[in-house]
């Protein structure tokens, strides 16, 4: 699965999320992001810091999650703004993603080659339920195709 988020863009920082600082220039960080052109691409976020104590389960305004996840823009835009988003939960729980579009269709893709397709409405976020194995079949990443349809 997270082969399919791979970032082609060489130029980028990362920065830690929800780390614990260990004097002014160092510290643990058991989550990070990416940036490139000042837009956070790529999150991966934990639930644990590494001593095993439970870490904030979200990421400034826009995302929340009960389970470790990478997530990632597909088409270089800020997570928010991104019109294709790959996803790879490590567990089953939820997560939600706050977003401007009025569509979602969600591919989720498995380990044998299986898909399946959903398309929901949303209206400022979006919540979805993973689930590791279906009929024994293991996820491998969750595909978001978001579209926002002009008020008339």
């Amino acid at each position: 699965g997270i082969n399919s988020l791979v970032r082609k863009e060489a130029f980028f920082t990362t920065k830690p999320v929800h780390a614990k600082w260990q004097g002014i220039r160092a510290g643990l960080a058991p989550s990070w992001e990416r940036v490139e052109n000042g837009k956070t691409v790529l999150l991966a976020l934990r639930t644990h810091q590494f001593d095993g104590k439970p870490m904030q389960n979200h990421y400034k305004d826009f995302l929340q999650a009960d389970i470790m996840l990478v997530i990632s823009s597909l088409d270089g835009e800020h997570i928010t703004e991104s019109q294709h988003i790959g996803i790879v939960p490590f567990g089953d729980g939820s997560f939600t993603l706050r977003h401007n579009a009025t569509t979602a269709t969600i591919t989720e893709h498995f380990l044998s080659g299986h898909k399946v397709k959903t398309q929901i409405p949303i209206m400022d976020q979006l919540t979805i339920m993973v689930q590791q194995f279906h009929d024994g079949d293991a996820l491998e990443w969750v595909e978001i195709v978001l579209t926002k349809v002009p008020k008339n």
